[in-house]
């Protein structure tokens, strides 16, 4: 396949070619041939964490083309509105209920209805799988891994299959894929869970969530990155993400920051949701006299500076962190959620006195930047964002988790002394402000999360699905490995 029939092939801009310089792609040896990773766009973790491995890929030359492929963009408009965007709508809506259905269907038992409405929903995948002929697959999310899983089955398909699990924790559905020829995972306790669900033990590596490489580069100093999002190069410095998902605990989570009674620089990341950096915006200017800077963001892919300036990572309530009653620098993040950003703004102008200066940001490639830069990230404890922040040894403050797979990553960074979590609106801006007064235990916090860092997971991964290809029988373990990274 040359590189003008990858521009024009299949999904189009799912797709992601690798050798970009390469005249002649199929001329190009490469250990995992051509390489499909196929993610989800639930939220922006999974897609990530494809991408990640797919630029680990690139810097080993592993691959002879890699495309990132989006399986929800193969999928019928039906099952795509009630398998994404009802997911979504329900984060808000009713987040107990996102909690009931992961644990009613966190089970191995059943499932070959679901494995035939997702069979039919996803004909075209299928097709364009058949078509193409990958020699490896590589899934970042488990409904893509159940429908190759189901094709190797009945011989539609042959070559390498791997599963990269995105979560600290694994719901059973990271299980239902039996033809996988790997299973990538955090956590030693990721694989007795998944050994328990019926995982066998020598499948597993424990590498790791696989993070960009931006994010473990070298940084110029905090005071410098914060100066490029037009923050106060001293004081303490806030991260707020979140603009996948969940819009109006975001613009929460704003308002409490603005309050806090600190002074602090907030950056605000509303990535590509318009509408959430618009009405972020609006709050801010709002807000009158506070002590916060605020800025708030779009997409970036530049989080790794922010994570590295800043103090603390904190999520979702916008309204709460103007609250604060502190002086400091707050960067909210809004991924591509451009409504979200909107909003984020109008609070952010809406907010009246207020010792927080905000910055709301839209779509931006400079997260690494941005985490690089906070000293605390007020956050969602995603797998991927978790991830991250571990690397950039930026503590977390988990406000508002999703039930579920966002709890029990909570759990994770609860136990390893590298967040916080902010349960109560009335004592959001006092618990941060005890936090950011208290420089040994922030300290401590930053050494907890580097202890737990995994920043080389994607060179693991794609280091070992090379040696499984080269010789299968040589790197089949009896038992489960951990793959141990060093800086």
């Amino acid at each position: 396949m040359t590189r003008a029939e990858l521009a024009t092939h299949g999904c189009g801009r799912t797709m992601r070619l690798m050798h970009e310089s390469a005249t002649n792609i199929e001329e190009q040896p490469a250990p995992l041939g051509r390489v499909l990773l196929l993610t989800g766009s639930i939220g922006s973790g999974h897609t990530r964490a494809a991408q990640a491995v797919s630029e680990a890929m690139l810097r080993a030359n592993a691959a002879q083309w890699a495309l990132v492929v989006d399986a929800l963009a193969y999928a019928s408009a039906p099952f795509r509105a009630i398998y994404r965007d009802a997911y979504i709508k329900l984060i808000e809506a009713a987040p107990t209920a996102i909690g009931w259905l992961y644990r009613s269907s966190d089970t191995v038992e059943g499932g070959a209805m679901r494995r035939a409405v997702q069979r039919a929903a996803l004909a075209r995948l299928r097709r364009m799988i058949a078509s193409d002929k990958p020699d490896t697959i590589v899934c970042t999310h488990f409904l893509a891994a159940e429908l190759v899983s189901g094709m190797v089955e009945r011989g539609e398909w042959t070559g390498t299959f791997a599963v990269v699990v995105t979560d600290l924790d694994a719901h059973a559905m990271w299980a239902a894929c039996p033809r996988a020829d790997r299973w990538f995972v955090a956590l030693p306790e990721t694989v007795e869970i998944l050994a328990g669900k019926g995982v066998p033990r020598e499948r597993m590596v424990v590498t790791g969530i696989p993070i960009a490489g931006a994010f473990s580069a070298r940084m110029p100093p905090r005071a410098e990155l914060r100066e490029r999002f037009g923050l106060a190069r001293g004081g303490p410095m806030l991260l707020v993400s979140g603009g996948g998902v969940g819009a109006s605990l975001l613009e929460k989570t704003l308002q409490q920051v603005l309050a806090m009674p600190i002074d602090c620089s907030v950056a605000l990341v509303c990535g590509r949701n318009e509408t959430l950096r618009r009405r972020a915006s609006n709050i801010v200017a709002r807000r009158g006299e506070s002590r916060v800077k605020c800025t708030v963001l779009g997409f970036t892919d530049r989080m790794h500076e922010l994570m590295h300036a800043a103090d603390l990572s904190i999520g979702k309530p916008l309204q709460q962190v103007l609250a604060m009653p502190i002086d400091c620098s707050v960067a909210l993040v809004c991924g591509k959620n451009e409504p979200l950003r909107r909003r984020a703004s109008n609070i952010v102008a809406r907010r009246g006195e207020s010792r927080v200066k905000c910055a709301v940001l839209g779509f931006t490639d400079r997260m690494h930047e941005l985490m690089h830069a906070a000293d605390l990230s007020i956050g969602k404890p995603g797998g991927l964002t978790s991830s991250e922040a571990l690397a950039c040894g930026l503590p977390m403050a988990i406000a508002y988790p999703v039930p579920g797979q966002e709890e029990r990553n909570s759990d994770h960074l609860l136990e390893w002394g590298a967040a916080i979590r902010l349960n109560s609106p009335e004592s959001f801006g006092w618990r941060v402000a005890q936090l950011l007064g208290d420089p040994e235990r922030l300290s401590a916090m930053r050494m907890a999360a580097r202890a737990r860092a995994k920043p080389f997971a994607a060179e693991a991964i794609v280091e070992e699905i090379c040696a499984l290809r080269q010789s299968p029988a040589a790197v089949t373990p009896r038992l489960a490995r951990t793959v141990h990274q060093s800086a």
